[in-house]
């Protein structure tokens, strides 16, 4: 039985891999294995407004997130200071989407953004701690947040308060 079972599974993903057109790929909001050559042609192609259109519909952290998506958006800028908006305006985004990471996590806090320009990730939470700021560190988030132009990140509870580099 489970043999058989086996073989309609490797029939079933043959025919289902033999459908599908690899040579094209799909490219979508959150989809890591788009080309970022085209995603990055694509947002080029677009004006200041439009480039600011899609940075607000960008997943920026937590499943669906794609730093090649934010990469290629930021490399598309006409000029340092369109980079330098589009960034801005994804910081506090940024901040407020990993929030809702850490509550998935069971870590609630309040997170925000401080600092000059707004580039430190601040966050307020009885689960501040040294791990906390390594495993944010270690976390896909964190090529998000240095692409956006965090600098920082900082926690504070009642009873510590710390920060590191990113």
């Amino acid at each position: 039985m489970k043999s058989s079972l086996l073989g309609v599974a490797v029939v079933v993903l043959a025919t289902v891999a033999g459908a599908c057109d690899k040579s094209k790929p799909l490219p979508s909001e959150g989809d890591s294995g788009a080309d970022p050559a085209a995603n990055q042609q694509a947002y080029a192609s677009m004006s200041a407004n439009g480039r600011a259109q899609a940075a607000a519909k960008l997943v920026l952290a937590g499943k669906g997130a794609d730093p090649a998506q934010i990469e290629a958006l930021l490399a598309a800028a006409q000029s340092d200071a369109e980079r330098a908006k589009l960034a801005q305006t994804l910081r506090p985004r940024f901040a407020a989407e990993y929030a809702k990471v850490l509550e998935l996590k069971q870590k609630p806090g309040r997170v925000s953004t401080s600092g000059a320009d707004g580039t430190t990730l601040f966050i307020a939470s009885e689960h501040c701690n040294q791990f906390l700021l390594q495993n944010f560190a270690g976390a896909p988030e964190a090529r998000t947040a240095k692409l956006i132009g965090f600098t920082r990140i900082a926690c504070e509870s009642k009873a510590l308060k710390l920060a590191a580099e990113l």
